[in-house]
């Protein structure tokens, strides 16, 4: 072999090597600028997830204070209605029961005059009954009974027949002594027994 073929194989295993050197730092260089990315982007995302929840929390704060405060505008108009709701029902209650009382009120001076005017009518009567009896006409006790049936003032129309009074109807009874004697006595065996 030859001096030119030696510095030819020199020169092709020189410049393999150097061109595997040179791939085997740019395939370097390749993973290492790859993990710095992957390390940038993992930084970015827990960036970014870091925002999203500090965003959410203000969200959820600002949405938990609105929430908050509707929740006390209804209470406060539930109250407001309850209360307005609470006067008309006693407002209604106290009218009925002064309506009521009026009326139990005016029933009882209607019951007192009427007590009133029944006992003036009494003492007339016992008036003309001690000024009849003075004069020696008969009186209810001393008078013979009334036969005549009232009509009832339910129904004035009625015709109905007056009925004769129960003293008339009725048989006067004979005393103990009388009774016993007109009965008949049974012996034992009399009716078959």
């Amino acid at each position: 072999m030859s001096f030119a073929a030696l510095l030819g194989i020199a020169l092709l295993i020189g410049a393999v090597t150097i061109l595997g050197i040179a791939l085997v730092s740019y395939m370097s260089s390749l993973a290492r600028s790859a993990h710095e990315l992957k390390v940038e982007m993992r930084k970015d995302l827990d960036d970014g997830i870091r925002r999203v929840e500090t965003e959410m929390i203000k969200q959820t704060k600002w949405a938990r204070g609105d929430l908050m405060a509707k929740v006390e505008r209804s209470r406060g108009a539930m109250l407001e209605d309850l209360g307005r709701r609470q006067q008309d029902i006693q407002a209604a209650l106290t009218a009925e029961i002064a309506k009521r009382d009026t009326a139990w009120t005016a029933e009882r001076e209607g019951l007192t005059t009427t007590i009133a005017q029944l006992e003036e009518r009494i003492a007339t009567l016992e008036q003309r009954l001690r000024s009849r009896s003075r004069q020696g006409e008969p009186t209810a006790e001393t008078a013979p009974p009334n036969t005549e049936v009232a009509t009832p003032r339910c129904c004035p129309t009625s015709r109905r027949k007056p009925r004769p009074p129960a003293a008339a109807t009725r048989r006067p009874t004979p005393p103990p002594a009388e009774r016993a004697a007109a009965e008949p006595v049974h012996e034992k065996g009399e009716w078959g027994e």
